[in-house]
């Protein structure tokens, strides 16, 4: 700007704000701390899913023995052949004893399904609950990708189920 004398009066630079390459370094700062922690995610998300499942599992256990104690049937849950999916079946009809077993029509009775990236092993894959409180002997492993391993055991006189964060065997 030229001022009415003719001298050239010195512009203020606006020294506020930031510049393009400050703004590309923070991005490129931020891009590399969300690209290393991902991995970090990924691995915490699969242990989460691996403990909720493990604890889901035992209170569906616990809600079935119980069940079958409150109603004085014989109730089992079932794995399909790939161990992929569960659910809850009640005895049909236990004064003739024919030992037939339906699927349960309330949300219990619903399919449950493994999350990806868990597996399941087990011994038996019909697990009976009986009046009495006791339970079939079983041991349920779940195990994740990066090798963590939950036990579920029950079976015997008391019929508890009991839940240990690694592989325990009998």
């Amino acid at each position: 700007m030229i001022s009415l004398t003719g001298k050239s009066l010195p512009r203020k630079i606006n020294k506020e704000g930031f510049t393009f390459i400050e703004l590309m370094l923070v991005a490129v700062i931020i891009g590399i701390i969300i690209g290393l922690s991902t991995p970090l995610f990924r691995t915490t998300f699969n242990t989460l899913q691996l403990e909720s499942l493990s604890s889901n599992l035992a209170k569906f256990i616990r809600y079935s023995q119980e069940r079958a104690i409150v109603e004085r049937l014989r109730y089992r849950l079932v794995f399909n052949d790939s161990l992929h999916k569960y659910w809850l079946e009640v005895e049909k009809d236990p004064l003739n004893g024919s030992g037939e077993f339906q699927r349960l029509r309330s949300r219990w009775g619903k399919v449950h399904s493994v999350p990806e990236g868990i597996s399941l092993e087990t011994g038996e894959k019909k697990i009976y609950f009986y009046p009495d409180g006791k339970t079939s002997k079983n041991t349920i492993y779940l195990s994740n990708k990066q090798g963590i391993t939950y036990t579920l055991i029950m079976g015997g006189t008391l019929g508890r189920v009991q839940v240990f964060n690694y592989r325990k065997e009998e």
